[in-house]
């Protein structure tokens, strides 16, 4: 099948893609199924056009053709080898086998993606917009939620030190905001360029510390952390390559800023306040160490000795709980604390599931992906391409916790990353 730079999709289908593609997010706040849904008719979408025009770029993509189904090929055989193994025969019911099958809608998503934006160029900045429209309402709602003590729609948090907002018993608006906050803003400032050094400057100041600030707000101490990152990385792009941005004042701001709102609120000072104190108390008394008391140790723990004991393949997708169960040598409390749906954290996850073996290609393709992003991002400056590629960084900083990686909820924003940094131009 051969590729040709003059067949373009119809009106209709530009608009519909454009529509798909814009409710993204509201996609992802309604739920696992309705993203799943959207993902699964932008693949359809894509197949049908590539099929009716007999026209797909093969030769210029053929590389990462290639690396995706090999990372996909040996997730679904893993699963389906080692269920077998255990079970004597393949059930189409395995969680982990159905996860594993359902990795393709991704991977049909992302090269759909490509093709549309890459290739067919179709108009991005509607749909850009319109994601920006969508995290400032999500925002807006974090600080009315934290004010109030419910959110705009009057939904209220299960945890009084967690704000939830539109997304109700999930405590992940943190980590949405990180995912398509960093996106959006870097959008803005290439769009905006004041004449006044020092307009600018504040502007790229206010709307940097908004991202890491809203998190804050929400208690998601992780993703914050993981903010404040890609904060001072954007920080010193736009300082290298743009203007020349001051990073003491960026910092001073923002401390002085998430102390003031941290005084403000008896939750969050609650929060955070005792996260420094845990952390004190470990320094003075090593019996007392934080991570060792804390829940994540127990899956941390678990994880480290489920890889050890099968460092090549791993467990497979989804199979680390039942892994815990299975072992007889756990105490109560690790019983309890440890065996969770997963370790909790990117590289003991991927590990303990998909052994040397799974990590090596996982983890080695993030590499590739994020060393060729640099590559280009050198040769031509696109903030918002370099904001998503250190996203993608930020989910590899060592002991920091994480959501289980392949999960709807987690594994549909980095994907979405991986397009914008690969093929979404402003």
């Amino acid at each position: 099948m051969y590729f040709s730079q003059n067949i373009k999709p119809n009106k209709i289908q530009i608009y519909f893609v454009t529509f798909l593609y814009s409710i993204l997010p509201i996609s992802y706040i309604t739920g696992s199924l309705i993203i799943n849904l959207n993902f699964l008719i932008i693949d359809i979408v894509f197949i049908y056009i590539i099929l009716k025009n007999k026209d797909f770029p093969f030769k210029e993509i053929k590389n990462e053709v290639f690396l995706f189904l090999l990372i996909f090929f040996y997730v679904l055989l893993n699963s389906a080898i080692q269920y077998y193994y255990y079970n004597g025969n393949i059930s189409f019911k395995d969680e982990g086998l159905i996860r594993s099958i359902g990795l393709i809608k991704y991977i049909l998503f992302y090269f759909a993606s490509v093709y549309f934006f890459t290739f067919l160029k179709i108009n991005n900045q509607k749909i850009l917009n319109f994601w920006s429209i969508v995290l400032l309402v999500v925002i807006i709602d974090v600080f009315f939620e934290r004010l109030n003590g419910y959110n705009l729609i009057n939904i209220k948090s299960p945890s009084p030190q967690r704000i939830s907002s539109f997304f109700g018993d999930e405590l992940i608006v943190g980590y949405f905001i990180l995912s398509f906050g960093f996106i959006c803003i870097s959008n803005l400032l290439e769009k905006i360029n004041f004449k006044n050094k020092i307009n600018y400057d504040l502007l790229v100041y206010i709307l940097i510390l908004l991202i890491p600030l809203s998190i804050f707000i929400t208690g998601e101490r992780s993703n914050f952390l993981k903010s404040i990152f890609i904060s001072v990385v954007l920080l010193i792009a736009i300082s290298k390559y743009r203007r020349s941005i001051n990073l003491k004042i960026f910092l001073i701001l923002a401390l002085i800023t998430i102390i003031v709102v941290s005084l403000s609120s008896e939750n969050l000072k609650s929060r955070y306040l005792r996260t420094f104190d845990q952390i004190n108390k470990s320094i003075e008394d090593k019996e007392k160490n934080i991570f060792i008391n804390s829940k994540h140790f127990y899956n941390y723990k678990l994880g480290y000795d489920i890889f050890k004991e099968n460092i090549l393949f791993g467990v497979s997708t989804k199979k680390f709980r039942w892994s815990c169960k299975e072992r007889k040598d756990l105490d109560e409390k690790m019983l309890s604390f440890g065996c969770s749906t997963h370790p909790h954290q990117t590289y003991l996850e991927t590990l303990a599931e998909h052994g040397i073996i799974g990590f090596l290609l996982i983890f080695g393709s993030f590499i590739l992906f994020i060393k060729y992003r640099f590559k280009e991002f050198s040769n031509k400056t696109n903030l918002m391409k370099f904001s998503a590629t250190i996203y993608l960084i930020s989910l590899w900083i060592p002991f920091l916790p994480f959501g289980s990686l392949l999960s709807t909820s987690a594994f549909s924003l980095i994907i979405l990353n991986l397009v914008v940094a690969r093929s979404i131009s402003n």
